[in-house]
């Protein structure tokens, strides 16, 4: 299994335990945080989440704090119950500030609101009763996508500002065993989206008079690296999305074109190779565009920019799952060839892998009719095959005597003609579902 996201670099894709996230409880708050002096100073919370969990500070205005006055300790812990210490620098002007502390936990989410008072000692500015964003119960607050079969699970969890735009992307990652966590903020300018990672990750988009972002800035520093990459973008007269040029520094330019049909982008070419979508009748009509996340983002290192909106006309209609990239591996037949039949035609036997047609079931059961689940099981079948050819050319050392005493070769140059498929059966099936939370 070769887990497919956008999260991570060039052409590659970064980023749940089995069955329905339903099952979890949700994250108990024990024990709220006091209101903090203007001198500094700590308080605590108390919790007690369902799964293993990460917590990160975000300040009043929905930016995330980085190193600002508040700050929790420990940020991260397994599915018991834990106190964490929340820490404050003094504050130095009369009005109280406020922060919030978000935590997650699999596919569950709460926050808390810290408060500090100021000089004059009064909760001020409405502090008092300030609470998280309330976003329209349509928004999408959580995709959950799920390999049953593997047990692998990535959640991904977004909050809004108060005009509704993305301004957090929280991930929460298991696979092979193995737990991931990030967050990424996102900052609106005059004309530019910065998207910031702390897994070092960074995506500055300049927009066109449309909206678009035409110009990206990518850049990876976590882990010691240092990747750098300017990329250009390239839209139809009808606002589609259509050339992706890479300029990576150090490495050779790339180039990404998308085919539309029927709304639709249904084929993506990178460099050498093709990858193809299939797209379901039904509207795509969330308030994020969750094909982007779905399809492992068209395997592009900006699709960020595509769920929030930024890379033109979205795609008419809800596409199917190919967010678990399957590696299938075909076994390389050795054709060896008798020294008495190195002139004559030449067959051989073998088998590959492909996808069967999916059986795909989408489910309208959220706020006000929305999508909220996508289920699709896929067979992949052998194909078995037979094939002739021509040897056009074989290294006359490579070779063994059997006990015929003749010479085998097997480092052939063969002509292959086409490939008759001879039968197919079904080796196993793939299954994948979506789960979308308001």
């Amino acid at each position: 299994m070769k887990l497919h996201s956008f999260f991570a670099s060039i052409g590659a894709s970064v980023l749940l335990v089995a069955g329905c996230s339903d099952l979890g409880q949700d994250i108990s708050i024990d024990s709220e945080p006091g209101i903090l002096p203007s001198s500094g100073g700590e308080t605590s919370l108390t919790f007690t989440p369902p799964f293993a969990w990460a917590a990160s500070v975000r300040t009043d205005d929905g930016i995330d704090s980085g190193t600002c006055w508040l700050t929790v300790s420990p940020t991260s812990g397994d599915a018991k119950q834990h106190t964490i210490t929340i820490s404050a620098t003094p504050n130095e002007n009369p009005e109280s500030r406020s922060a919030f502390i978000d935590i997650s936990s699999g596919d569950k989410f709460q926050t808390v609101q810290v408060i500090q008072l100021g000089t004059d000692g009064e909760i001020s500015g409405g502090d008092e009763t300030d609470e998280p964003v309330q976003i329209p119960a349509t928004y999408i607050r959580q995709v959950t996508i799920l390999d049953p079969t593997d047990e692998d699970e990535d959640n991904f969890t977004f909050e809004y500002d108060n005009e509704g735009r993305v301004i957090t992307m929280q991930g929460h990652s298991t696979y092979d065993d193995e737990v991931g966590m990030y967050y990424y903020t996102i900052s609106y300018g005059d004309g530019t989206v910065n998207i910031t990672g702390d897994d070092g990750i960074s995506i500055e988009a300049i927009l066109d008079s449309e909206g678009r972002a035409s110009e990206v800035k990518y850049t990876e520093t976590g882990n010691g690296s240092g990747y750098n990459s300017e990329i250009i973008l390239t839209y139809d007269n009808t606002g589609r999305l259509v050339h992706v040029k890479d300029r990576p520094d150090g490495y050779s330019e790339s180039d990404t074109e998308y085919t539309w049909t029927d709304g639709n982008i249904t084929r993506v070419h990178k460099d050498y190779y093709d990858t193809d979508y299939l797209y379901s009748s039904y509207p795509n009509t969330g308030n994020i565009d969750i094909n982007w996340l779905i399809t492992g983002g068209y395997g592009s290192s900006i699709a960020p920019l595509g769920i929030i909106g930024m890379l033109g006309t979205r795609c008419t209609d809800y596409t199917y799952p190919a967010y678990w990239d399957e590696a299938y591996e075909t076994p390389d037949m050795m054709l060896t060839v008798s020294e008495d039949d190195l002139n004559k035609p030449v067959e051989k036997e073998g088998y590959y892998y492909d996808d069967g047609e999916p059986d795909i079931t989408y489910v309208f059961e959220g706020p006000e009719d929305c999508l909220s689940l996508i289920s699709m099981e896929t067979p992949v079948e052998r194909v078995h095959y037979r094939q002739s050819g021509n040897i056009t050319n074989y290294d006359p050392d490579n070779y063994e005597i059997r006990v015929d005493g003749k010479k085998y070769y097997w480092d052939l140059t063969v002509d292959w003609g086409d490939r008759e498929e001879t039968y197919r059966e079904t080796a196993w099936t793939n299954s994948q579902e979506v789960i979308i939370k308001y």
